[in-house]
């Protein structure tokens, strides 16, 4: 597979947060010093880091290039990853988090929501929005999803597209009812891919109907693809990444209508593995092929023309 990188401004999230003027006292419910406060996300511009990370909600074909941005109403989560709320009702531990709404189409939008923080809290970033959950006393988890894809660059940005970032609250002033926060990094999980085949006798191009994605070689996971990932959060962004949860059956995407070319989210490999690709066409032929290819974090790979053999 031909990789190719591809470059984004990483996001600025000016991020305004609407509040009531809620006070730490017994309607609250807190007794630990955070609060509702209206907070404003803003990029580090300090921090040091590459620019190649898929950190938009739509995503545009531009030939060789993929272009990026959010729209309106595109939805965030956050994660107060420093405070743990404990329901004594239900006996569990659960992080506090909220929705986050982008207020504009732009490359860089600003965001909407309600955030209960203090000075020092660091809150997790994730889009798309998804649910936290606590599996220890201080790591919060969340599953991301590869099941369910149709080949679509629409449906891959808007719920495939995913991506977790971290800001730190570094102020807030309880009589203003205003708190500040700065985003070191906003990076994508996993690795957007477009694809398209040829038979390897004709070279006519194939209009995919069915992909299926399997690994190949010798290793444990022959045969199959993981369904779904875990990813653990961390006030280090750099430290997080998607984790592989087993599973025993390929991936499968279903592409309607057929298409030539086929846009999936995969998880980065970390070291060349073998993929096997079965297709099937609009007019019912079984296509298939191996090929080696390493999978990055962040990147954009256009496999353009993968030649696979007529098994009918």
């Amino acid at each position: 597979m031909k990789h190719l990188y591809y470059s984004f401004l990483f996001v600025t999230l000016a991020t305004f947060f609407s509040c009531s003027s809620t006070e730490d006292d017994d309607a609250s419910g807190f007794d630990d010093g955070r609060r509702v406060y209206h907070l404003t996300v803003a990029d580090d511009a300090d921090a040091t880091r590459a620019d190649d990370g898929l950190t938009r909600a739509l995503l545009f074909d531009e030939g060789n290039t993929l272009s990026a941005t959010w729209e309106k109403d595109d939805r965030l989560t956050y994660c107060n990853i420093s405070r743990i709320y404990y329901d004594v009702s239900h006996n569990m531990e659960y992080p506090t988090q909220g929705n986050l709404a982008a207020l504009s189409n732009s490359a860089t939008s600003q965001f909407a929501g309600d955030v209960i923080c203090k000075t020092t809290d660091y809150l997790a970033l994730a889009y798309p929005s998804t649910t936290f959950d606590y599996e220890t006393a201080d790591a919060a988890s969340y599953v991301i999803s590869l099941e369910g894809q149709d080949g679509s660059l629409s449906t891959l940005a808007r719920s495939f597209n995913y991506q977790y970032g971290v800001a730190e609250v570094i102020s807030a002033d309880p009589d203003a009812n205003m708190a500040n926060a700065k985003l070191a990094m906003m990076k994508s999980l996993l690795t957007v891919c477009r694809f398209s085949f040829v038979d390897a006798e004709s070279n006519q191009a194939i209009m995919v109907k069915t992909l299926e994605i399997e690994y190949g070689g010798d290793g444990s996971d022959k045969n199959t693809y993981p369904q779904t990932a875990a990813v653990i959060t961390s006030t280090d962004s750099s430290t997080v990444h998607a984790s592989a949860i087993d599973s025993n059956k390929p991936l499968t995407i279903d592409v309607t209508p057929a298409a030539e070319e086929v846009y999936v989210s995969l998880l980065p490999t970390g070291l060349r593995r073998i993929f096997r690709f079965t297709v099937t066409s609009h007019d019912g032929h079984t296509y298939s092929g191996t090929f080696r290819a390493t999978l990055n974090e962040g990147e954009c790979v256009m496999a353009n023309g993968l030649p696979l053999s007529n098994s009918n």
